[in-house]
């Protein structure tokens, strides 16, 4: 569709170009020639008027956009932040009821009621400040390991949003000056 359209354009700046290599009479000529200008002008001045009226449509709509997204984004990291703080909590009640166990198990060991266990395991049961110690440490990686998934989750989302807003709006940019200079071209 596109193709024929070009296609009678053509077809028509041919015909235009025949009538007036035909009108021999100069002063014809010069006000044939003049009313085009004119014509191109008036078209140009419409569709940069047009033009303005869709960059002014285009900030409106990038601004709601903008809005949306980062309401998106915001209630994303709001849902990230409530999980990690129930993952926190639930790590914390492990690491509790493992010092519990882990005690318990030390105890019995130095009674002598508990039966053969692992040689690793018999390492740490050496006495109270070892397992609490091993409790601990194990406790404290699976915090940091925590925290540092939850800024990572918590980062990517900003950095990808500002990312696209800024292709769309240098997109946006680059389409405007597109159109401005075609516009001086003319």
């Amino acid at each position: 569709m596109m193709q024929r359209h070009r296609d009678t354009e053509t077809a028509g700046d041919i015909l235009k170009t025949v009538e007036m290599q035909q009108i021999a009479d100069a002063e014809l000529l010069e006000a044939h020639i003049t009313s085009c200008h004119e014509q191109a002008d008036q078209l140009s001045e419409t569709l940069m008027s047009l033009e303005l009226l869709l960059v002014d449509q285009l900030e409106d709509i990038f601004k709601d956009f903008e809005r949306n997204i980062s309401d998106m984004v915001e209630g994303f990291i709001e849902n990230v932040q409530g999980i990690f703080a129930l993952i926190r909590d639930l790590e914390n009640r492990h690491h509790e009821q493992q010092l519990v166990i882990a005690l318990a198990t030390l105890e019995k060991v130095v009674k002598s009621e508990q039966e053969k266990i692992p040689d690793d395991l018999a390492t740490l049961l050496v006495d109270k400040d070892t397992v609490t110690n091993a409790v601990n440490a194990s406790h404290d990686t699976h915090v940091q390991k925590i925290d540092n998934r939850k800024d990572e989750l918590l980062a990517r989302p900003n950095s990808w949003m500002n990312g696209l807003l800024k292709s769309i709006h240098n997109d946006e940019v680059k389409r405007n000056r597109k159109r401005s200079l075609v516009k001086s071209d003319l």
